[in-house]
């Protein structure tokens, strides 16, 4: 059975896609403008501002899409086990 899509699932596949396509776009165009060379000497550098920009801005957007998956789990945890309980222990009453 197919369950709704939530918006927060169409958050989480923005966030995802986004940082694919950064890092693919950000590996072409330091490759195909010489400012890293994958294969032959490797200009420190210019690897440093490369891995940089991965490690910020991508970095940034995959923790921020974690956060969100780990809300979410979270979310249903509390859905799926506390509400009931708590639903169960007001009938007893």
């Amino acid at each position: 059975m197919l369950k709704k899509k939530n918006t927060e699932d169409y958050i989480l596949l923005i966030f995802a896609i986004l940082g694919v396509v950064i890092i693919i776009l950000t590996v072409f165009n330091f490759a195909f403008h010489s400012h890293v060379s994958f294969f032959g000497n490797i200009d420190n550098d210019k690897l440093s501002a490369f891995s940089g920009f991965i490690g910020g801005i991508v970095g940034t957007i995959f923790s921020a899409t974690a956060t969100i998956l780990v809300w979410m789990a979270l979310k249903t945890h509390m859905n799926t086990f506390v509400k009931p309980v708590k639903s169960k222990t007001n009938a007893d009453a």
